[in-house]
């Protein structure tokens, strides 16, 4: 059975903090948002001001409040910068699973902060959420995003093709899955 938080809990890694969403985080999340390199395998468009990004925060705090999701806001832990999102939704409680999400500033691409990131809601997701499976999909053109899935363990289960209308066009998507049983038995044998 699984368990959704009304609060959310403040995760920490080594070098991030993951932690609900504030609107004060607008100023870093436009930083990034900006940079169409960040938006482009996203539902989202660059943000144009400010104001994009804290409408855009605050649509993800009434998702959070109504029980809707679970957004966090990755935060380098040295200097409390915004430097993303990750989040879980799509709950399905009779199958105690949930789909996974997230995005990250270019400008820490390639350092190890996604993996760093999505390792931490994966613990979070199956030891505390008490999900059984987690699910992702990827744009099948978004390389960084297959080998980061992979690298934490996400199997491919599909190719959907032309699987969702995005930003005018059909895109296909890779099914990912993780179960609770596979996560289990990787962290046992280290």
């Amino acid at each position: 059975m699984i368990k959704i938080l009304n609060i959310l809990p403040r995760l920490s890694t080594d070098r991030l903090i993951i932690r609900a969403p504030k609107r004060r985080d607008s100023g870093d999340m436009f930083l990034y948002s900006k940079n169409p390199e960040c938006s482009r395998y996203c539902l989202w468009h660059p943000h144009r001001s400010v104001a994009d990004s804290r409408h855009f925060i605050s649509m993800l705090i009434k998702e959070n409040l109504r029980l809707k999701a679970q957004h966090f806001a990755v935060v380098l832990k040295d200097s409390e910068k915004m430097i993303g999102t990750i989040g879980i939704s799509g709950y399905s409680k009779r199958d105690s699973s949930a789909e996974i999400g997230y995005s990250l500033s270019p400008e820490y691409w390639g350092q190890g902060y996604g993996t760093e990131a999505l390792k931490s809601i994966i613990d979070y997701s199956f030891n505390t959420l008490k999900l059984n499976r987690i699910e992702a999909k990827s744009d099948t053109r978004n390389i960084a995003s297959v080998k980061l899935l992979e690298k934490c363990g996400f199997k491919r289960e599909g190719h959907m093709h032309k699987g969702m209308f995005m930003k005018g066009e059909y895109v296909d998507l890779y099914l990912y899955g993780l179960l609770a049983e596979d996560y289990n038995k990787a962290v046992e044998h280290g």
